[in-house]
């Protein structure tokens, strides 16, 4: 009759609290998990076999070629962009935009719809969007070139200003 007694009790904040715990615990147990097998799974190396992997095979082709190709220097991060590249506002609305999709939209938010807002930014930040469509949809890509291109631009001057205060500390 005790255990009747007690059953018929409002919980406490401690037994709230507890009974939380417990349920979150199976989610954050999960995603522990994922994790540690995720992070085990890119620290191993990738060999078939088990033997171990020297070190000059270790380098994958990307790198052997990227040593001799681009000319890119990390010291190219910290000078400022012209806003009135169309490269550069393409990227920037590409930047934009994936976080806009990525972030802010609230049902179909997610990695897709990032990558998708990102593809569309880039076309019509760098002005190639109106080139590729047909003359009836010209009015319409117009405005969401002029749209990307304004958020690109809006971007890249935020870039301009981060780098002048990061040169002059």
């Amino acid at each position: 009759s005790s255990c009747l007694a007690l059953s018929v009790l409002p919980p406490s904040s401690a037994q709230k609290f507890l009974v939380y715990v417990m349920a979150r615990s199976r989610s954050l147990a999960m995603c522990l998990a994922v994790t540690f097998a995720a992070l085990y799974l890119l620290c191993q190396t990738t060999n078939f076999v088990g033997g171990k992997v020297s070190p000059a095979q270790h380098i994958s082709s990307v790198a052997r070629s990227a040593e001799g190709g681009l000319d890119f220097k990390a010291e190219d991060l910290t000078k400022p962009v012209d806003i009135n590249d169309d490269e550069v506002v393409g990227r920037s609305a590409a930047f934009f935009f994936a976080h806009l999709g990525y972030l802010i939209i609230p049902v179909l938010k997610g990695i897709t719809l990032a990558a998708v807002f990102a593809a569309a930014g880039y076309f019509a930040g760098s002005r190639r969007l109106s080139k590729s469509l047909s003359t009836e949809n010209q009015e319409t890509a117009n405005s969401v070139e002029s749209v990307a291109i304004a958020a690109g631009q809006n971007s890249a001057k935020l870039w301009n200003f981060v780098i002048e205060k990061v040169n002059s500390a």
